[in-house]
């Protein structure tokens, strides 16, 4: 059966596959959860998910042998990301990455993939079981969704976590 609608949530609740479409033609075509956590290009990835995904633009450098992403001074090391096509250094690019896969405080892990960023907040949502937490980093709108417990105030500063793994 196929089943039209420009209802994003809808589609990703009853499809078994799903076409995302861009003035006539298919941007990707694939199952739900394959096009929301691996979109083919930034139309899918703002497109699909509530909120829109987060993109930050920086450049990529190889540090140590390993592909690193950095805008100012954050660092995120993408050990094992499958890059289509491997970057030149110092290549522009935008990082995408979804509310849900940020954490808000400081973490104690000292790992090599994960970065910190400040950010100060500039509107707190309730949704439920859920917080959305909006602001932005370097002039870029940032979101990020923490559980409802978190204690976290427009127009206070926060450290927002982000990993590759």
């Amino acid at each position: 059966m196929i089943y039209v609608t420009h209802d994003q949530v809808e589609a990703l609740a009853l499809a078994d596959r799903i076409a995302v479409m861009r003035d006539g033609s298919i941007q990707q075509l694939d199952t739900p959860q394959q096009i929301y956590s691996q979109p083919n290009n930034r139309f899918v990835a703002e497109f699909v998910g509530t909120p829109t995904m987060n993109f930050i633009e920086g450049s990529l450098k190889l540090v140590n042998k390993v592909w690193t992403f950095e805008c100012l001074d954050v660092k995120l090391p993408l050990p094992n990301y499958a890059f289509v096509r491997t970057p030149t250094h110092n290549q522009k690019t935008t990082l995408g990455i979804r509310a849900e896969y940020l954490c808000v405080g400081q973490d104690t892990d000292t790992s090599d993939s994960a970065a910190q960023i400040q950010m100060t907040v500039e509107l707190v949502e309730s949704m439920g079981a859920d917080l959305l937490i909006r602001g932005n980093f370097n002039e870029q709108a940032l979101s990020v969704r923490v559980p409802a417990a978190t204690s976290v105030k427009t127009g206070e500063s926060i450290v927002v976590r982000m990993s590759a793994n």
